[in-house]
């Protein structure tokens, strides 16, 4: 018989106006998964109350009390500064979990949540939905065709709330695209200030990727221009893409699907630090190996 997972909700920003618990809630309360919404719990207690009870549910006490009612938890902060430690109060328990991007904002506490991840041999799943993106895939789809691009392109809009984590709450989003379609390799990045906008030239091995983070500007595009002389440039939907994030970590607690890398989930941390430390510095940043 199929297992039904107890999911818990740690984080609830933005209770059913917005934020990503409210939509977690909704694809689980669809009935079509082998998964629920046992427990749920937010900072502020307004916010949290909004989500259960959209799931029938009165707010936990603590998260605590939602990994006692839980076998697998999804940790939902908008701010990455907050994912830690509750990533490794699951992780040390043995509770499968779920960080959403950023997995958090250092790279040595990163470090710490994939350590504690195997050594517990414990589900650790993270990353931004982006990557679920049908206009990723067919990049990468092209780059498998006609080998290494002369040089790539990503633009996303740029919110960078220090209440969220600053810069880290949006380079993810680009940083997961990059790493599905366009590998691992990147060598160095340069980032700068244009007015509200950021700007990121990201080194690879072999080609730059420009990263265009835009202020005022809501539209999210993915391009790779070849030696052939051909490109293509895609429109990134978001559409569904949450809801095919939350199947995959189904599909890894049950097994039908192979967890991420170490590599994967450390990768959008290590350059997204030095993205914000070129900011800061106006140099060239390497990204840690």
């Amino acid at each position: 018989m199929k297992k039904r997972w107890k999911i818990g909700i740690i984080g609830t920003d933005g209770g059913i106006g917005s934020g990503h618990s409210r939509e977690v809630c909704a694809y689980l309360s669809e009935g079509i998964y082998s998964a629920a919404v046992t427990a749920v719990y937010g900072e502020k207690r307004e916010e949290a109350e909004a989500v259960a009870k959209s799931v029938g549910l009165c707010a936990a006490p603590s998260a605590a009390a939602v990994m006692d009612a839980a076998d697998a938890v999804m940790v939902m902060h908008r701010d990455g500064r907050a994912h830690t430690q509750y990533a490794l109060a699951c992780l040390k328990k043995g509770i499968p979990v779920f960080v959403d991007k950023p997995l958090c904002c250092s790279v040595q506490e990163a470090e710490e949540i994939a350590d504690a991840a195997e050594k517990n041999h414990t589900v650790l799943v993270s990353g931004s939905a982006v990557s679920f993106s049908p206009a990723v895939a067919a990049v990468r789809e092209e780059i498998r065709k006609k080998g290494a691009p002369s040089a790539g392109y990503l633009s996303f809009p740029l919110n960078d709330q220090p209440e969220y984590g600053g810069i880290h709450f949006y380079t993810h989003h680009l940083l997961c695209a990059a790493y599905a379609a366009f590998g691992e390799e990147i060598r160095s990045v340069t980032a700068h200030r244009v007015g509200e906008n950021a700007a990121v030239i990201a080194k690879y091995k072999t080609f730059p990727l420009i990263m265009n983070f835009a202020a005022n500007y809501g539209g999210l595009h993915i391009g790779a221009y070849f030696k052939d002389g051909t490109a293509t440039m895609q429109e990134m939907s978001l559409f569904e893409t949450p809801r095919l994030q939350l199947e995959y970590f189904i599909k890894v607690l049950s097994g039908t699907a192979a967890p991420q890398s170490r590599t994967e989930l450390l990768w959008p941390v290590r350059v997204s630090c030095a993205i914000e430390q070129s900011l800061k510095c106006g140099r060239e940043i390497k990204v840690q190996p």
